[in-house]
């Protein structure tokens, strides 16, 4: 029985050990001195590879206060690598996600987050090995006994042994638990709750999301702010949280703040010096803050679905366009879209990736005493360094005074103009350097700003087709004497072979380089004593020039070749054969004669042209009888109102193409307006006829003269073939317009010309013939028949005295020019018309006595 009872009792001993020791939690967070890491499988068992391929190998382990999730490890990690397998390792402190059981789990949304690290920029591979030697020093070697990378620097400091805090802190302590040497003291790119940013400290960025070297973007706090630079000469700031000055401030990241403390103020009851509120960390979960390599300071926490960032500490105004790197150097940030500056100066530096930044087309400026340099001024935007931490800063200056002091300054890489209403009064920043630009928003922002990059002067010379010739010669001006060569330095830079600059050594006293364009470019120095530099143009050569000639000569030739074939078939251009000769008549009737036999001769000749045009009429679409109602006629009237698909009919007349669009409307609609454009009084139902036998389509309302309402019958089928065969094409029907109207011209000139005539001879009957044509016919002119005719005229008839018509007497047949728009004809004809008829109509209407009119029949 006291067997039993004892078996029980160790039973209930050993249940109740196993629960204790499953109550203990399943972390190692300390080591002692003495102890060594190799970066192996094999040396730390507790590993895990991650869905994308990320590495996680943990030397000690902190587990999460609820006994699972995120939980602190240091050891070798390795995430962001380009490929698997890993191959660059970190020594650092992370953040990994554990199961109860303490082991490593969530390889999918745990990537490891690597908040501290002792070799950013010196990665180590497989194999590697982390010791804290007997002495006390933490140190990273790249093998067993190999070169040491890195190293805390406390061999000789009693360091008792090492471990990992609660809060993430990598901390060697002595004997007595007091702190040797901190990771919270040295932070990389990452800071997490309680840890603070003493003065001198810097959180550095990476320098990409795939490199985790140190990037030239840094937060620091300063004595009177809390500022995030670009790491430049000088450096440029892009973020600025002010307050009072304070000797030894620092920043702490607390549990829903990042402040800024006095360190002379007691740590409880400090107020802060400034302050920017952050979400509180919840309950079971880690929150991190990381500077990332585009200048955000980002907040991540841990959430069921992964890591996420939720919120951004630094607000800049007025958007994330104010960033540094956002489009890379001198990259424009627009809306969050990055181009290029200027197409013309700058290009892509990756045309795909434009963020990735721009380049300068020209050669790169070197250092002070370069070759010149020119300004690029871009209006319209702006720079995010703030004027404190400008290269240099000029106040109630003008443009050009700002201009000129960026070109004089050889540090300077641009200028930012900044001005309100008045463009003579603003203020002028200098910059080192030319990172991200934006466009500047003035109904936001409240002021204007003007951009001035700095290039190269011989890039502009060529941009400007002048090529040249850089003579970069220092003289005086006064005596234009040479006083220094120039740097052979200079020469190598701006005379590449490549370029299209030739050098040329020239005969002299001086060392001088020219090389051969159409220009010089010299450097003088001013009465002032600065440098400047002097443009002289240049002739070109003799062969230049010639070849230039040569060129726009051939070219002319072409374009008048050209011409020519294009009014080859121009009606304007039909006149009799022969020589044109200015010809002197001695009496208006032989010049009106001249001129009516040669316009009889260009209409036979304009109505042979037409002859080709002539087709013969084959039958169209058999159209219905009209057996339309009454009350179905008046309803297609109504129904073509309301619509409005109508064709044109232009100069061209109806040919192929009228017929081919009625049929494509008529698929949809039950009635087309024709719009007959050159149509003339009276011709509107000549059309409509004509229309109606191409098409089939029944007329069913005349418009005014020139609408007509086209239906297309009742169970109506469109025809395989919508152009009649016996119309036109475009082209013919277009040059058939032009004859017709040429035609058309040359026959009201001949009726005018046959009425003048006509007015003569009844002139000539009622006051005979004028002294000086008696005069020609005493001499036995040729023209004595004709004017004897005309003498012989009746003489009692009623007399009409004669309009003076001079503007017949000077209307010559190749004056008269054909318009090219379609209305043109109509209102040409109508003029015309009028001119003749109130020419008759005075006339009539005119006294027997006016004989002044009648003496410039004489005229010849």
């Amino acid at each position: 029985m006291h067997l039993a009872m004892a078996l029980a009792l160790a039973l209930a001993l050993l249940l109740v050990g196993g629960v204790v020791v499953r109550s203990q939690p399943f972390d190692y967070p300390t080591a002692k001195p003495s102890t060594t890491w190799a970066n192996t499988d094999a040396s730390l068992p507790h590993h895990v590879t991650y869905a994308d391929g990320s590495v996680a190998r943990a030397a000690l382990l902190r587990l999460n206060p609820a006994g699972y999730g995120p939980s602190y490890a240091f050891g070798f990690f390795c995430t962001n690598h380009q490929a698997p397998p890993c191959t660059e390792f970190l020594l650092g402190v992370a953040v990994v996600y554990c199961n109860s059981g303490g082991l490593m789990t969530s390889v999918v949304a745990g990537i490891p987050q690597v908040v501290w690290s002792a070799n950013r920029g010196r990665p180590v591979g497989e194999g590697a090995s982390a010791e804290l030697t007997a002495a006390g020093d933490l140190v990273l070697r790249s093998a067993p006994g190999g070169a040491v990378v890195w190293s805390a620097g406390t061999a000789g400091r009693s360091v008792a042994g090492m471990a990992v805090a609660r809060d993430g802190n990598l901390v060697l302590i002595d004997a007595r638990n007091a702190t040797v040497w901190q990771s919270f003291d040295h932070p990389t790119d990452a800071l997490l709750v309680g840890q603070s940013l003493r003065p001198g400290a810097r959180l550095v960025a990476n320098s990409s999301a795939a490199d985790w070297s140190a990037s030239r973007l840094y937060l620091t706090v300063a004595d009177d702010s809390l500022s995030a630079y670009v790491d430049a000469k000088p450096p440029q700031r892009y973020y600025h949280l002010g307050f009072s000055k304070v000797t030894g401030a620092y920043a702490t990241y607390a549990n829903g703040s990042l402040a800024v403390f006095d360190p002379a103020a007691a740590p409880a009851a400090s107020t802060p010096l400034a302050t920017i509120q952050l979400p509180a960390v919840g309950g079971g979960t880690v929150q991190y803050m990381r500077l990332e390599h585009d200048g955000h300071l980002r907040l991540y926490e841990w959430n069921p679905a992964g890591w996420a960032p939720v919120f951004d500490v630094l607000r800049l105004f007025p958007d994330d366009c104010a960033f540094p790197t956002v489009c890379g150097a001198y990259g424009v940030c627009t809306d969050m879209q990055c181009s290029c500056p200027d197409a013309a100066n700058f290009r892509a530096v990756d045309f795909r990736r434009p963020n990735r930044g721009c380049v300068p087309t020209a050669p790169a400026l070197a250092a002070c005493g370069g070759p010149p340099a020119r300004l690029v001024s871009l209006p319209g935007l702006a720079y995010f360094n703030d004027p404190d931490t400008s290269l240099r800063a000029l106040e109630r200056v003008s443009d050009a005074a700002c201009r000129k002091a960026c070109l004089d300054e050889c540090r300077c890489a641009a200028a930012q103009f900044v001005y309100g209403g008045d463009a003579g009064d603003g203020f002028c920043y200098l910059q080192s350097e030319v990172l991200s630009m934006e466009t500047l928003r003035p109904e936001v922002v409240h002021y204007n700003s003007t951009m001035h990059l700095k290039a190269m002067a011989t890039r502009i010379l060529s941009r400007q087709n002048l090529r040249k010739l850089a003579s970069f010669t220092l003289q005086n001006i006064s005596q234009r004497q040479l006083i220094s060569p120039y740097p052979p330095a200079l020469r190598s830079t701006i005379a590449s072979p490549s370029k299209f600059l030739t050098p040329l050594y020239l005969s002299g006293h001086s060392l001088a380089v020219r090389w051969v364009t159409y220009g010089s470019v010299n450097l003088v120095l001013s009465d002032d004593g600065k440098p400047k530099f002097q443009i002289e143009e240049v002739e070109p050569s003799t062969k230049r020039r010639y070849l230039t000639k040569k060129r726009l000569k051939v070219q002319r030739k072409k374009e008048k070749k050209k011409r020519k074939e294009a009014n080859k078939n121009d009606p304007r251009r039909i006149r009799p054969k022969g020589k044109k000769i200015k010809q002197k008549f001695p009496t208006p009737e032989a010049r009106l004669k001249y001129k009516i036999e040669k316009a009889k001769l260009k209409e036979a000749r304009l109505v042979e042209k037409l002859k080709k045009y002539e087709i013969a009429k084959a039958q169209g679409p058999m159209a219905k009888p009209d057996d339309l109602s009454g009350e179905e006629r008046f309803y297609l009237k109504k129904v073509s109102q309301k619509k409005s698909n109508y064709v044109p009919v232009g100069r061209r007349g109806v040919f192929g193409g009228v017929i081919l669009n009625m049929h494509l409307h008529w698929k949809k609609h039950e009635t087309v307006k024709v719009i007959c454009k050159p149509c003339k009084p009276g011709q509107i139902q000549e059309y409509a006829n004509e229309i109606a036998r191409l098409s089939g389509g029944i007329p069913v309302n005349i418009i005014g003269d020139d609408t007509i309402v086209f239906y297309r019958g009742k169970n109506y089928v469109q025809p395989e073939v919508m152009s009649p065969v016996d119309t036109l094409s475009k082209k013919k029907a277009l040059e058939k317009s032009k004859y017709e109207q040429s035609l058309e011209t040359v026959q009201r000139f001949i009726a005018i010309s046959e009425k003048e005539l006509e007015l003569y001879y009844r002139h000539v009957a009622l006051y005979g013939i004028p002294q000086s044509h008696k005069a020609d016919l005493v001499c036995g002119d040729d023209r004595e028949a004709s004017l004897l005719k005309m003498g012989g005229l009746d003489q009692g008839k009623d007399q009409e005295p004669h309009l003076a018509t001079n503007q017949f007497s000077d209307l010559h047949i190749s004056d008269v020019s054909e318009s090219d728009e379609e209305d043109s004809s109509g209102s040409e004809y109508d003029v015309n018309n009028n001119e003749t008829e109130s020419m008759t109509s005075i006339s009539e209407d005119a006294s027997v006595s006016d004989h002044g009119g009648l003496a410039n029949w004489g005229e010849v």
